[in-house]
């Protein structure tokens, strides 16, 4: 495909930024998938092709080593760290199917400043099926992953990221709230508070801890994946980001991971919010 018609694809796909993406994408494209453009065209990989892009674009940005992509196989990105190899995983998530499904937004709720205020995400909001929906991904990509190592494209002792953006399920996260991801991966619960009777001030406060999500149909998945599951052992940390723009990114560590993130990693990304 020529520069026109492929520039032409990135304003049908993604209309007034269409322009900006292209001109991302002719900066970083030896370091994509050499499929990137074919897969583009398919409306159901938009998403995850617009992850992809940028957030390659921003690992150039920040300074790392990224080394150019030569094949479609393997993890999406490799980057070296102090010599060492770290593979990045990426995956924009749909809302999936049945009734576990993430639930669709009315339209009235829409605004990203909606989305975060509480009294109006108690309309629609389930967490549960949020939560079954990034399990659900995280194990997807923990079975690629096995591949890889099982292929000999990954070593069992390099640093594993999965990097996951949740722009398509609609769910920005206030500042006071726990994100849904450190909550699967850490085992977490609701906040809780207790209050004085006498006083009416909250003595305690705190956050419950919760092992495992209930599907539908009453099947038990668990959850507190970084909590010591071994088969995890070979992810290093999950990345995470809720908007395909965005300069607010949270990484959240798997302290029983086998080979840990180094520390020259963070040297590099200074802004990155780590848990």
């Amino acid at each position: 495909m020529c520069e026109k018609d492929i520039k032409s694809l990135f304003i049908r796909k993604f209309h007034c930024m269409g322009d900006e993406y292209f001109e991302k994408y002719k900066e970083v494209r030896c370091y994509l998938d050499p499929n990137f453009i074919k897969h583009l065209e398919q409306e159901s990989e938009v998403e995850s092709r617009r992850w992809e892009l940028l957030l390659v674009y921003k690992l150039i940005k920040q300074g790392f080593n990224v080394i150019k992509s030569v094949n479609s196989k393997g993890p999406d990105f490799h980057l070296k760290v102090n010599d060492k190899n770290l593979w990045i995983e990426a995956v924009s998530p749909n809302k999936g199917n049945g009734v576990d499904k993430v639930p669709d937004i009315s339209q009235e709720f829409k605004s990203c400043e909606d989305l975060k205020c509480k009294k109006i995400k108690s309309h629609w909001y389930q967490p549960n099926k949020m939560q079954l929906r990034l399990t659900s991904v995280l194990n997807d990509k923990l079975l690629k992953i096995q591949g890889y190592i099982n292929e000999c494209i990954v070593n069992e002792n390099d640093m594993v990221i999965i990097a996951i953006n949740t722009f398509c399920l609609d769910n920005p996260t206030s500042h006071d709230e726990i994100p849904e991801i450190i909550k699967v991966l850490k085992g977490l619960g609701e906040e809780y508070f207790i209050i004085d009777s006498a006083s009416n001030k909250v003595i305690d406060q705190g956050i419950e801890s919760e092992s495992q999500i209930l599907k539908s149909n009453g099947a038990i998945v668990s959850k507190g994946i970084f909590n010591g599951d071994k088969k995890y052992n070979c992810i290093s940390a999950v990345l995470y980001s809720e908007t395909p723009i965005s300069s607010d990114y949270l990484l959240i560590k798997n302290p029983f991971a086998k080979t840990p993130i180094l520390s020259s990693f963070f040297d590099v990304w200074k802004s990155l919010r780590i848990f």
